[in-house]
């Protein structure tokens, strides 16, 4: 286990600046270890080619709005919901699942918003939205914070 990694899960030598207070013995803090930078990173997914955009946590959500409804041309929800869960095996048992899954599809013009986990409670959520064909009647947006993807060094 490398006690040098920063909050990014990076060693120090794959940073590619360093300043003095990395040397000292103190714990990684995002404040003193990171720098903020513009970004002009967006773009078409190359798997589905789904539209993508990289932003700061602190982005002004006017921004954001304006990136969904008027670049993307996503319609304005009538819902907003947010999934959230762990990445472990989730299954409802019998009924329970076949009621969440048939409610759950009544929905219409719709945000849901996830970790982009192919696991738990998300999971079951993509699996409802395929099975009941919500194409154009659902947008799923994924929310996933840079340290928890592979291979971010190339992002």
């Amino acid at each position: 286990p490398n006690d040098k990694l920063c909050h990014c899960n990076r060693t120090k030598d794959e940073h590619l600046t360093m300043n003095e207070q990395w040397q000292s013995n103190e714990k990684c803090c995002e404040d003193i270890h990171t720098m903020k930078d513009s970004t002009k990173e967006q773009g078409l997914s190359l798997i589905n080619r789904a539209p993508y955009v990289r932003c700061d946590i602190e982005t002004d959500p006017s921004i954001v709005e304006t990136i969904l409804l008027d670049i993307w041309r996503i319609p304005r929800p009538s819902l907003i919901m947010q999934v959230t869960g762990g990445h472990k095996y989730f299954k409802l048992r019998g009924k329970m699942e076949v009621n969440f899954l048939d409610d759950f599809v009544k929905f219409v013009n719709t945000w849901l918003l996830t970790n982009g986990a192919n696991a738990g409670t998300v999971q079951l959520i993509g699996q409802a939205i395929l099975i009941a064909n919500l194409k154009g009647r659902m947008e799923a947006l994924e929310n996933k914070q840079i340290k928890n993807i592979q291979k971010n060094s190339h992002i």
